[in-house]
């Protein structure tokens, strides 16, 4: 018999220890779903991120730019702006790249551009 085979009387101790180990790796993810995608962050805290994900320095003015020009998902709350980290992830992932332009030659001496 396969040494690494479970008897019948160490299959009960070894559910209730997979039952834990699954019990704490859930207790893990609702943590951190809860303390770091979902919580709001002001326009500053939102530099900070985009800094860290660009790598680049972003500054607070270039955040509120991106607000007016909407190209960066946020929320407002009377004069409040806020982000959530998950959405500004969602909109990168979901980020459609514009194709670029062919110059197709006519035959006759024209170009044309073509999308």
């Amino acid at each position: 018999m396969d040494s690494k085979t479970p008897t019948l009387e160490q299959v009960p101790a070894m559910v209730a220890d997979l039952q834990a180990q699954l019990a704490r790796i859930e207790g893990q993810l609702v943590t951190k779903t809860a303390t770091t995608d979902e919580m709001p962050m002001k326009a500053d805290a939102c530099a900070s991120f985009l800094s860290e994900l660009e790598g680049k320095p972003v500054a607070v003015s270039t955040v509120y730019n991106r607000v007016a020009q909407s190209t960066i998902p946020h929320h407002k709350q009377g004069s409040r702006l806020w982000f959530f980290r998950s959405e500004i992830l969602a909109s990168i992932r979901n980020a459609v790249t514009p194709e670029t332009p062919a110059i197709v030659d006519q035959g006759d001496g024209t170009n044309s551009i073509v999308l």
